[in-house]
């Protein structure tokens, strides 16, 4: 019997070749395989990921194909349901493995994807109990997309959109179209999405020095580390969950995997490091301790770990991401600080004090190392590059919106960089002119919105 018009991954046609099926009867053995000895929710949408992936395609023929068929269904000219009949015929999955990029480990698309299905799939049977993959509704694919507005910023919200679009194109590539799958039907960020809130705001330093004083006197919570960490290394509440001792490093023997130039920030004087191991996106980084505060963090968290008997794999904080933030925020409301209350801050709100502080002492050093004659030239070399290197630090990825206004707009401020001018002599009108130009400029160059751009 020939084969229908209709595109198999390599998986498929393995198993049909096998099993001597013939083509409408394979995606029954497909979604039984997906189903096999009770799988969950999540190993069926992994499944589907890893059926509908092909090795080495010519990915690059097939995009103005697709990219015509999104554009059809985001005007209006299709519906779902042919936009998803027209582009599974031709989707796959594309799996390149993983690679370097530039200073940083990345993965490749199809290992995001999985990640990502795994998430979803615990998301959904958390909140809606549901144990297969076709049970999945479109009103469930939104409502985790509204429960993550509460904590991303638009552009992680976009890139969920598209991977909840990408699961169910592989759900109907691997287990056929039968069962109905539709949950990507209409999925968007919320319309009420305000940016701002929770990773809007820095928390002040004084403020971060009263709470600290306050939890060390009466907290004996690991949440306490990781409030230091996060404010003295920028790291991500998710980096902090999964910290364990042997990313701890005091005697500079960093371990030779990650002892190279692209993972390493810069160089501690106190030869004191964190490693932080495949992070968003799957990226390495090595934060150097750069002050003693810093040096002292880390010695007394090895320190520990020796008094404790601690092995190298255990975890240092030991506590969940959300319980980090939950703990945070109870001490924001036991000191009276309701304008972190009110903003639901959470721990972003001191990696984002980090940057602030990290983005204007490097904007300092590099312009008054800087021997460019030209005022304005000699700002904006300093700008890109404090930018450069706060993006570096954070852990973000390299291509990003335009970093001098990320940095300026959405970390410090106007008013913060011109202060920082007038610190190295320039008079603050010069400066406030000086720095509003430099913005107009790239604004009308980049075609930058202020309202959007943020840190991750």
């Amino acid at each position: 019997m020939p084969l229908p018009k209709k595109t198999y991954s390599s998986g498929i046609l393995k198993i049909m070749f096998n099993t001597c099926l013939f083509p409408e009867n394979i995606h029954k053995l497909v979604f039984s395989m997906g189903k096999k000895k009770n799988r969950s929710l999540s190993h069926q949408l992994v499944y589907a990921v890893v059926a509908s992936s092909k090795v080495g395609a010519p990915k690059k023929q097939f995009k103005n194909d697709w990219w015509n068929l999104d554009r059809k269904l985001k005007k209006g000219e299709i519906e779902f349901e042919e936009w998803l009949e027209q582009k599974s015929q031709i989707w796959f999955v594309p799996s390149r493995g993983d690679y370097f990029h530039n200073f940083g480990f990345k993965k490749g698309y199809k290992d995001n994807l999985v990640e990502f299905a795994k998430q979803f799939g615990k998301w959904l049977k958390e909140n809606y109990n549901i144990k297969n993959a076709y049970e999945i509704t479109p009103e469930m694919a939104q409502s985790f997309i509204n429960e993550k507005a509460k904590e991303c910023g638009v552009k992680t919200l976009i890139t969920y959109c598209s991977y909840i679009k990408a699961l169910n194109l592989s759900c109907v590539k691997a287990y056929g179209s039968k069962y109905g799958f539709n949950f990507a039907k209409g999925i968007r960020v919320p319309e009420n999405y305000q940016h701002g809130g929770k990773r809007k705001l820095a928390v002040k330093n004084e403020d971060y020095q009263k709470l600290i004083n306050y939890l060390d006197k009466n907290s004996n919570s690991k949440g306490v580390l990781a409030i230091k960490l996060s404010r003295n290394f920028g790291l991500r509440v998710s980096e902090l969950a999964k910290l364990r001792y042997k990313h701890i490093v005091l005697d500079g023997e960093i371990p030779r995997y990650f002892n190279r130039e692209h993972f390493i920030i810069d160089k501690s004087p106190f030869g004191a490091y964190i490693i932080v191991e495949k992070s968003k996106g799957g990226r390495h980084r090595v934060i150097p301790a750069l002050s003693r505060e810093q040096y002292e963090l880390l010695k007394k968290i090895k320190e520990e770990q020796f008094k404790e008997g601690k092995d190298k794999e255990d975890l240092v904080i030991g506590l969940k991401r959300d319980s980090i933030n939950t703990f945070l925020r109870r001490a924001f409301k036991k000191l009276g600080m309701h304008e972190y209350v009110k903003n639901s801050v959470n721990i972003h709100g001191l990696r984002k004090a980090r940057a602030k502080e990290l983005f204007l002492t490097k904007f300092k050093e590099y312009y008054k190392e800087s021997k460019e004659n030209n005022l304005k030239k000699r700002v904006v070399n300093a700008l890109e590059r404090a930018g450069g290197y706060t993006n570096r630090y954070l852990g973000h990825s390299s291509d990003r919106e335009d970093l001098l206004l990320t940095y300026v707009y959405t970390v410090c401020g106007v008013e913060e960089v011109v202060l920082t001018l007038k610190e190295v002599g320039i008079n603050e009108e010069t400066a406030e002119n000086l720095v509003n130009e430099i913005l107009g400029d790239r604004i009308n160059t980049t075609g930058y919105n202020p309202a959007i751009g943020e840190v991750e």
